[in-house]
């Protein structure tokens, strides 16, 4: 159920011209994340050719500061009172849309100034298409470089793309509102929802259109989620989830090889943090078939580390 006693409009505005699309930003309001969500919240107001609107999800305590920004830019607020995983932040978000189209932006990420009009121009002149989704940049320092490459070839098979890799960034999607239901974002694991989203999308046959064209920028910081050790967890039970749905043959194939590189990823991981009895139980998960032989040489590695029976 979503905690609607907690939401709380700081302020709203009338929208500009063009076609309404609702932005959700999800954020803890930390102050060392306060000039990224603002640079976040300017790149959704400064949107051009849609009337788009932030509508900020806070997990945890609000800054004195968020008023004013909210003031300033007639956003809407969302305050959860409570700390919540980004999984769940997401699935309150999506309750909140009351806008023919949707999108998502994390607070340290932005927009690019024509991403949304370029993105409901499809969905306007494609009507059967539900989402669209799309590539960007990936900065670290001043340096840009593609994000996601080639994002046109999961076309044909959007499944075995995801299998491959998550196609969906979370600020890459543009959501047909009456067309992906709530439904598609309940029950979100709490770290690689991003994951769990595109392959619900896959598996409900939604018709997505792909187009590699860059709208978006994510800033990478050594601080990201999806460099810890929980993500990682979180993308081998995510994995696990994905495996006992109906899936073909040739595809339950190629998600065993991804399970198994992940586990390996794992234990390489556990082995430099100096934690080889974890690193070892990762590892010998990652022999099952079909990886059995596939990493076998990396036992090695282990032995040489040190103790087995470490910690």
């Amino acid at each position: 159920m979503l905690e609607t006693a907690a939401d709380h409009v700081v302020a709203q505005r009338p929208r500009a011209g063009g076609e309404p699309v609702d932005v959700l930003v999800r954020t803890t309001c930390e102050g060392s994340r306060r000039k990224s969500l603002q640079r976040a919240v300017a790149s959704v107001v400064s949107q051009r050719g849609v009337a788009a609107r932030p509508v900020v999800v806070v997990a945890g305590a609000q800054p004195g500061s968020l008023p004013r920004l909210a003031a300033r830019n007639g956003i809407r607020v969302h305050r959860l009172g409570t700390e919540a995983s980004p999984g769940r932040a997401l699935t309150i978000a999506r309750g909140l849309v009351d806008a023919p189209f949707f999108a998502f932006l994390d607070d340290d990420d932005e927009l690019l100034p024509d991403a949304l009009a370029a993105r409901v121009a499809i969905l306007r002149a494609e009507p059967s298409v539900q989402v669209v989704v799309t590539t960007g940049y990936v900065a670290r320092g001043n340096v840009r470089r593609v994000h996601i490459g080639d994002i046109g070839r999961h076309q044909g098979d959007p499944l075995r793309g995801i299998v491959e890799r998550c196609w969906l960034a979370s600020c890459g999607g543009l959501f047909r509102t009456d067309a992906v239901p709530q439904a598609m974002f309940d029950a979100l694991p709490d770290l690689c929802e991003w994951t769990c989203v595109a392959f619900r999308l896959a598996m409900a046959s939604c018709s997505i259109r792909f187009v590699d064209r860059p709208t978006y920028v994510v800033h990478d910081s050594a601080g990201s989620l999806s460099k810890s050790d929980a993500f990682v967890e979180a993308s081998l039970r995510v994995l696990d989830a994905m495996r006992s749905a109906p899936l073909s043959a040739a595809d339950r194939r190629h998600l065993a090889y991804k399970y198994r590189a992940t586990l390996h990823t794992a234990a390489e991981r556990c082995r430099r943090a100096g934690n080889v009895g974890r690193a070892w139980r990762y590892h010998l998960r990652s022999l099952q078939p079909p990886g059995t032989l596939r990493y076998a040489a990396y036992t090695r590695k282990l032995f040489w580390n040190g103790d087995v029976g470490a910690a």
